[in-house]
């Protein structure tokens, strides 16, 4: 059973028939916050002479994927009147503290990006869909080997033959020129 305020509401939930729901707008904010800094700190990435830039300048793709996360966190404080309209309770989920999992998972997030620029960039994709998956007990080695080696190298070729963005080569990729 929940507490509820002196509106009749939910503590902390604001009014049942909200337009804007107040703890998405806040997660909202907060990645808003987060985006608006990175995206002033693609401004001081080295910019290179156009006639060596083989698509794009180097700022462009993050800032590209700035936008659309920023787009994404501006409707967050209203996606709880589609589900509503679908009979989904955003909110009964958001009552218990997230599983000791979820941090486990944002550290092990950090270590493969603090890695990537030492090892590579495509060494840090491999890791990554390798590590996570057995971290959240994964254990169908068929299914999870063929994943960890062939999602992340089509999505390196992708990007880095199809769309021509250089990533970082790290030792492994210096390795092999």
């Amino acid at each position: 059973m929940t507490k509820k305020s002196a509106r009749g509401d939910d503590a902390g939930q604001g009014p049942a028939f909200s337009l804007i729901h107040p703890v998405d707008l806040k997660v909202g904010l907060i990645v808003l916050a987060i985006c608006a800094f990175l995206f002033w700190r693609t401004f001081l990435f080295d910019n290179v002479p156009a006639s060596l830039a083989q698509n794009v300048q180097p700022q462009k793709l993050p800032q590209l994927l700035l936008i659309l996360i920023i787009g994404l966190a501006l409707l967050l404080p209203f996606e709880h009147l589609q589900k509503r309209q679908q009979g989904i309770d955003l909110d009964s989920n958001r009552r218990d503290r997230p599983q000791p999992i979820v941090f486990v998972t944002g550290i092990a997030m950090l270590i493969v990006v603090g890695i990537m620029p030492i090892l590579g960039t495509l060494v840090g994709l491999l890791l990554a869909a390798a590590g996570l998956p057995l971290l959240w007990g994964e254990r169908r080695l068929k299914l999870l080997i063929p994943y960890a080696l062939l999602f992340p190298t089509l999505l390196y070729l992708l990007f880095s033959i199809g769309l021509q963005v250089n990533f970082l080569p790290g030792v492994v990729g210096n390795w092999f020129g």
